[in-house]
């Protein structure tokens, strides 16, 4: 009885391996090696764990899987709490990537790339009216320092 136990666990990896991305592994599609969306910063959270976004190097048509954070859990201790941890990202991360298409990710991922996008262009904007104000600051203060000293 313990070894169908093994038999059925076994098959179960096989098959969570088979259909799950990582960050080591290659597109599904078009086997491109994968690389963090953005700046990585693309992230979902489902099942307790986190997802970041990941694309694959093919220029003509791109591909986005979620990818798990950490492939085991920081609490998984044991010897089967860290096989059931690994276990649980591999079926996690193939739940996180089924999408309408059944290929990727993309109808999701897509989107929140370009919200992230629209984030990181008024940051920028944001810096360069930092910097200007600092500018604009450092005048007043160098017009009053004069202003005082000339007094």
């Amino acid at each position: 009885m313990g070894s169908i136990k093994k038999y059925i666990f076994l098959s179960f990896l096989l098959i969570g391996n088979t259909y799950s991305q990582t960050k080591w592994s290659k597109c599904k599609i078009d086997k491109t090696k994968l690389n963090e969306c953005l700046d990585g910063e693309v992230k979902k959270e489902e099942y307790n764990k986190l997802y970041i976004a990941y694309e694959c190097k093919n220029e003509e048509e791109k591909h986005y899987f979620w990818v798990a954070d950490k492939i085991i859990s920081d609490n998984a201790e044991t010897p089967l709490q860290i096989g059931l941890a690994f276990f649980g990202t591999l079926l996690g991360t193939s739940i996180a990537n089924n999408s309408s298409s059944f290929e990727d990710a993309s109808d999701e991922i897509i989107p929140l790339i370009e919200q992230r996008k629209k984030i990181i262009s008024s940051s920028k904007k944001i810096q360069a009216s930092l910097a200007a104000s600092c500018a604009l600051l450092l005048g007043i203060y160098v017009l009053g320092f004069w202003i005082v000293t000339t007094l």
